[in-house]
């Protein structure tokens, strides 16, 4: 059975430096296509665009784009905190998400002045298939970055702060981004007001400091901290008028940056 070290070797041997077709790749392997683009997926192993060569041709990439603190940084440093990763072994960035979401990625991209393009791939669950689409993205300088920026390897299981990394004029902006990838907007079946709204984390003292900062900074009330003793997870959600009212106005400032499904939601809200 062929083991991920014999699919990195597959690869960077005969994908990337023999420059052979999957397909011919597969066969000679004795596999299927899509089980090598499957597992080429799960590794975050970026593919050749139709007619692209392989070589040591570099892609265009703005690797200093979180040099500089601005409203759009922050966002996609905040959603790079909560959706992506970065991986020591390549020195890389990398984001998956659902497909539906694509071109969310492609946003990010258009950010970082990369010429990379998404990767949508079929993944298989125990209840089922998603699709799935992926950037990733190697670069030292960009991954020494964001490493100063709070966003480490295995940062899931870190407990993190990640506002102590932030200024505080953008912190609004990274909580945005934060929201877009770890957050959720829902409908709680109330007539007069039906929203709610949350972040979620497996690091406690983060989610303590969302709720602090959003009832300092912008007074809300009557915020809960829940614990999930069954995933792990904590999650600070609120449901009054005044506060969704208030974050939904943060959220729109940001305009077309945010992600368009969660956006279009928001948009409906009633002040």
């Amino acid at each position: 059975m062929i083991n991920n070290t014999d699919f990195f070797f597959l690869y960077k041997t005969e994908y990337i430096l023999n420059g052979k077709p999957l397909r011919q790749i597969a066969t000679e392997y004795h596999m299927g296509d899509n089980t090598l683009i499957k597992k080429f997926g799960e590794l975050d192993l970026p593919l050749k665009r139709p007619g692209q060569r392989t070589g040591n041709k570099i892609s265009k990439l703005n690797n200093k784009a979180f040099d500089v603190w601005s409203k759009d940084m922050a966002y996609w440093l905040g959603f790079i905190a909560a959706d992506g990763y970065v991986a020591s072994n390549r020195n890389s960035l990398g984001v998956k998400l659902s497909a539906k979401d694509s071109d969310h990625l492609v946003k990010l991209l258009n950010f970082l002045g990369s010429e990379k393009q998404v990767i949508t791939y079929a993944m298989k669950y125990q209840n089922g298939i998603a699709d799935m689409s992926y950037i990733s993205i190697s670069d030292q300088y960009l991954y020494d970055k964001l490493i100063s920026l709070g966003i480490k390897p295995n940062k899931t299981y870190l407990n993190t702060n990640y506002l102590e990394y932030i200024p505080e004029e953008y912190q609004d902006s990274f909580l945005i981004g934060y929201f877009d990838g770890d957050g959720t907007i829902g409908y709680v079946g109330k007539e007069n007001f039906p929203f709610r709204i949350g972040y979620c984390a497996l690091s406690s003292d983060f989610m303590k400091a969302v709720r602090d900062y959003f009832c300092a900074k912008h007074e809300f009330t009557e915020v809960a901290i829940v614990k999930s003793k069954k995933r792990k997870m904590s999650s600070v959600t609120w449901g009054s008028k005044g506060n969704v009212v208030v974050f939904a106005r943060m959220y729109l400032e940001l305009g077309n940056t945010t992600l368009n499904r969660k956006r279009s939601i928001i948009e409906t809200i009633n002040y």
